[in-house]
């Protein structure tokens, strides 16, 4: 493991970083180690100095290993190598002529903060966020589950696994006024972050996807075609989850309509069903994006 990277004191990385605390919800975070690792809660993160590298979040449940949650920084940025601010945050200030400039931050629970600040009208107001080796899905409340997938031969369903989870969007401007802001996912799977300043927008705006890891269980993502013929019948919804479960496991709600009711919404929506097992058996959800085509 590499040194701890020097704190920084020069003013322009101070600015940023006080920028992004007057943004931030959450004020305490932890110093993290540039180039090297950092233990929070149960989580190990690691922080690249070039801004083209990747930001890693390890963890434990259980005494289990997690699988590893990496992300890029947007690539939309361009920026300089990593600097550690005097509170712990570390900051990429935009190279000359350059509008957008980044900053992470690491929580004391392990998740970390990915902050990409909007310095002027001329910034782009699209960002590109790539999950190596993982499919982002975006949930109905607007947060997004980051899943390691494969297929089930015997049934032929996707089963997934969710490994991260990034809380819904938000951004804000100068003056602490919140800015629209929505997340979608383009065909290779990356997380785009779309904001919408408008004529009385205040800059710098500060946009933020909160990432963490997780392990929220089994979960089966119906594409449009399976969703489609759930609609049709709650019977074959009963097949395919005893496949993986077992007949015990199955919601007597099947058979009174409630999944031909979630999967005929989901899918009049342009999304898709999900079937995830936990405390209470199976749950329905919805999702876009990622398996849903």
């Amino acid at each position: 493991m590499m040194a701890p990277a020097a704190l920084a004191d020069t003013d322009e990385t101070e600015q940023i970083a006080s920028q992004v605390e007057a943004a931030s919800p959450e004020n305490t975070i932890v110093t993290p180690v540039v180039d090297g690792s950092v233990t929070a809660g149960e989580a190990t993160v690691s922080v690249p100095s070039d801004p083209a590298g990747q930001i890693k979040v390890t963890g434990k449940k259980n005494g289990q290993v997690l699988p590893t949650v990496s992300v890029t920084l947007p690539q939309e940025l361009q920026a300089a190598k990593a600097k550690v601010s005097k509170d712990g945050t570390v900051v990429y200030s935009a190279k000359t002529g350059q509008h957008v400039d980044a900053a992470v931050q690491v929580l004391p629970d392990g998740s970390i903060r990915v902050m990409t600040i909007l310095k002027n009208k001329q910034a782009p107001t699209s960002f590109t966020y790539t999950f190596p080796g993982l499919t982002p899905v975006i949930n109905d409340d607007g947060s997004v589950d980051l899943t390691q997938t494969a297929t089930d031969t015997a049934t032929g369903l996707t089963v997934s696994l969710t490994v991260g989870r990034i809380d819904p969007a938000w951004a804000t401007d100068a003056n602490g006024v919140s800015v629209t802001t929505r997340y979608a996912v383009n065909p290779q799977a990356q997380l785009i972050q779309t904001v919408a300043p408008t004529k009385d927008t205040k800059y710098p705006v500060v946009v933020d996807p909160k990432v963490s890891v997780s392990l929220s269980g089994v979960t089966i993502w119906f594409n449009r075609t399976e969703t489609n013929r759930l609609a049709w019948g709650g019977a074959w919804a009963t097949a395919v989850l005893a496949a993986v479960a077992g007949p015990a496991a199955i919601f007597v709600a099947v058979y009174y309509g409630a999944w031909v009711a979630w999967a005929g919404y989901a899918y009049s929506v342009g999304k898709c069903l999900t079937a995830t097992f936990g405390l209470l058996g199976w749950l329905p959800g919805r999702y876009s994006g990622g398996y849903c085509a």
